[in-house]
């Protein structure tokens, strides 16, 4: 655990240095690229140095065993990963056979692009960032990399959204559906976060989550039928013990939603972004909702796609919202809970490299 709170610690001691650069006045903006470059680099290079964690194992020994004659017997199907199956093997015939390599080459390519919007977009880069860790969503860069590479991508093409070029975009989501098939949800939520929040669109998707709820059971046998014929056929029932999503991280990605339609009225002359940022962290919490009452290994891996964007919107939903004073209450509160949180999900979590062996 050590590990994940310098990363914490790291991201605080960026953030002093920026308010003493400017004598104590938080600007408001995007922070130096070096800033970046420092801050999720240092993230980067512990996510790349590891040799376990969760099913790292399993993708090292994947990359052990990765060579031309995998394409002898590979299936070029809608829900096999041929993607990332022959980007993998490209990298290791090309460049490199060493696995560290090819850990540190996803990291870079997925820190990258979550680092790239985040300094796009975030009013505040520093309290993102914290977000990110405290959230727990930096385990994602240790384990379900292949989703998580195609999480990244999708997210790097946020520009594309606020600009509604509809079309490169979903050719970008169709091509990631090669690495992760699970992806291809993006396409209906591309055309669900479009125009202003809290409006009958919106409604209809609470509204949506609620029947879900009411009919948890049938939506599931809806999933089987589905993904019949695929390799995800009866996920359903082959998880039927699981507990779902935990009632407390749909509780805390709830906050945002709620924040967001208390300031509503603050919010209605705001850059496009925010419109679809907004929308997103409510279908992020509807998401999570339905994960809570059907399947949470399933269903509650795909808010993953979308719930980052809220660590952007939040900083500026709370300048834009709040007085001086309610500000600087609510990120002093939130930093706290937010840390509790993050100690909850994070017991018991070990890091693992060649250098440091295993430590908790």
């Amino acid at each position: 655990m050590i590990v994940y709170v310098s990363m914490i610690l790291v991201v605080c001691l960026g953030y002093c240095i920026q308010n003493i650069r400017t004598r104590g006045i938080r600007t408001v903006g995007k922070v130096s690229k070096i800033a970046v470059f420092l801050t999720f680099g240092y993230i980067i290079f512990w996510v790349g140095m590891r040799n376990a964690f969760v099913d790292t194992a399993a993708y090292i020994a994947q990359f052990s065993q990765a060579s031309w004659a995998n394409f002898t017997y590979m299936e070029f199907t809608f829900d096999s990963g041929w993607g990332f199956d022959t980007l993998m093997i490209l990298f290791k015939e090309l460049i490199s056979s060493n696995y560290h390599v090819w850990l540190m080459f996803l990291a870079v390519v997925s820190g990258g692009c979550i680092a790239f919007v985040f300094w796009r977009y975030s009013t505040n880069y520093y309290y993102t960032l914290f977000l990110f860790l405290a959230m727990t969503n930096f385990t994602w860069l240790m384990n379900g990399i292949r989703q998580f590479l195609a999480v990244t991508i999708i997210f790097a093409c946020t520009p594309l959204i606020e600009k509604k070029k509809w079309l490169p975009y979903c050719l970008i989501v169709l091509l990631c559906t090669t690495i992760h098939a699970s992806c291809i949800i993006m396409i209906p939520i591309y055309f669900v976060v479009q125009g202003k929040p809290w409006s009958k669109k919106t409604l209809l998707i609470i509204v949506g989550v609620c029947l879900v709820v009411v009919f948890a059971t049938q939506f599931t046998n809806l999933l089987d039928t589905v993904l019949e014929d695929t390799k995800w056929a009866t996920m359903s029932e082959d998880y039927i013990n699981d507990d779902g999503v935990n009632p407390l991280r749909v509780c805390v990605y709830s906050v945002l939603a709620i924040l967001a339609f208390v300031g509503r009225k603050q919010l209605k002359e705001v850059p496009s972004w925010v419109n679809i940022f907004t929308n997103m962290s409510v279908v992020t919490v509807a998401l999570y909702a339905i994960g809570m009452v059907t399947n949470g290994i399933m269903i509650g891996r795909l808010p993953i796609y979308i719930q980052m964007y809220g660590y952007v919107l939040q900083p500026y939903v709370i300048d834009k919202c709040f007085t001086v004073r309610s500000k600087k209450l609510l990120y002093a509160a939130s930093i706290v809970c937010y840390l509790f949180y993050f100690y909850l999900m994070t017991r018991g979590l070990y890091y693992s490299s060649d250098f440091t062996g295993r430590i908790y």
